[in-house]
C-alpha cells in the first residue's frame, strides 16, 4: 500500500458506510432489498433474507449452528469472513454490500468465542472480546468504501438507561450491540439513522435527527429529519449532496 497526495474537492468515487438499525419487523432488511438487483451482496447472519423472495439479490447465509461444531469455532468463523471481505475488495461485481445484522454478528462472535474457550456460557470477558472483533470487521468492511462499494450495516435496537442512585435519570434509543459500542459506535459511519414503523398506517421511514439525544443518529451529508427506506433514491441523495 503506498500513501498518495489528493485534493480535497477531488471526487474519489468512495463508497457511502452506513448503519440502520430499528425495531424488529421495522423493514430493516426490506429496505436493504429496494437497492438495484444484481449489484448487492447480502451477509446474512439471521436468515431474514427470506423476506426477499420477490427479489434476485445475491446472498451468502452465515450459518452459526455449522461453525459451533468446527474444532476451533470462532477462528474458523473469524477467517471466513476475513476471506469473504478479501474476495469481494480484489474481485467484486457489487456496488452495495448489506450486513444483516451487524448485532447477530456480535451475538456469534461472542458464543463462538466461548465455545472454543470450552465454556458453556460466554463472560463479560467473551462480551468484551466480541465488542472489540465488531469494531474491527466494521473497520474492515468500511474499507471496502475506498473501492467504490457502499457498505449498509443493518442492525436491532435496544433502550440505554443511565442511572444515578438507582434511579433512571435518562434513557437513549441505540442500535443493539454491548453498551459501550452501542454508544460510541456512530464515529464508524458516515449515516446512522433510525427505521421506523407506523403499523396504523403502513408507513415507513428512516429518522435522521436525533439533536434531542433520545436516539442515536448521524450524518455527514445533509438529509431530511426522516428519509425514504427506499435505499436506491437515498443513494442517489446522498452521492448529489457529496
Amino acid at each position: 500500500m503506498s500513501l498518495e497526495i489528493s485534493l480535497t474537492n477531488k471526487k474519489t468515487g468512495a463508497g457511502i458506510c452506513m448503519l440502520l438499525y430499528g425495531p424488529s419487523n421495522a423493514g430493516k432488511t426490506h429496505a436493504g432489498g429496494t437497492l438495484p438487483e444484481g449489484r448487492v451482496l447480502f451477509i446474512d447472519f439471521e436468515r431474514s433474507t427470506t423476506t426477499l423472495k420477490n427479489k434476485k439479490h445475491h446472498v451468502v447465509h452465515v450459518d452459526a449452528l455449522e461453525y459451533s461444531k468446527e474444532k476451533e469455532p470462532f477462528t474458523k468463523f473469524l477467517t471466513d469472513m476475513m476471506t469473504l471481505i478479501e474476495k469481494i475488495k480484489n474481485k467484486s461485481k457489487y456496488e452495495y454490500i448489506v450486513i444483516d445484522t451487524l448485532t447477530e454478528f456480535e451475538s456469534i462472535a461472542v458464543s463462538l468465542l466461548s465455545d472454543e474457550k470450552g465454556f458453556d456460557f460466554p463472560r463479560l470477558k467473551e462480551y468484551g472480546e466480541g465488542a472489540v472483533i465488531t469494531r474491527k470487521i466494521i473497520r474492515i468492511f468500511r474499507s471496502l468504501c475506498g473501492h467504490g462499494i457502499h457498505v449498509v450495516f443493518l442492525a436491532n435496537e435496544r433502550i440505554i438507561e443511565k442511572t444515578r442512585s438507582e434511579r433512571i435519570i435518562s434513557s437513549v434509543i441505540a442500535p443493539e450491540f454491548t453498551q459501550n459500542l452501542a454508544l460510541s459506535c456512530s464515529k464508524y459511519f458516515d449515516i446512522v439513522g433510525r427505521v421506523r414503523y407506523n403499523p396504523k398506517t403502513g408507513n415507513r421511514g428512516i429518522q435522521f435527527n436525533g439533536s434531542d439525544r433520545t436516539f442515536v443518529a448521524r450524518t455527514r451529508i445533509p438529509l431530511d429529519a426522516f428519509e425514504s427506506t427506499d435505499l436506491n433514491v437515498l443513494f442517489q441523495k446522498v452521492s448529489k449532496g457529496e
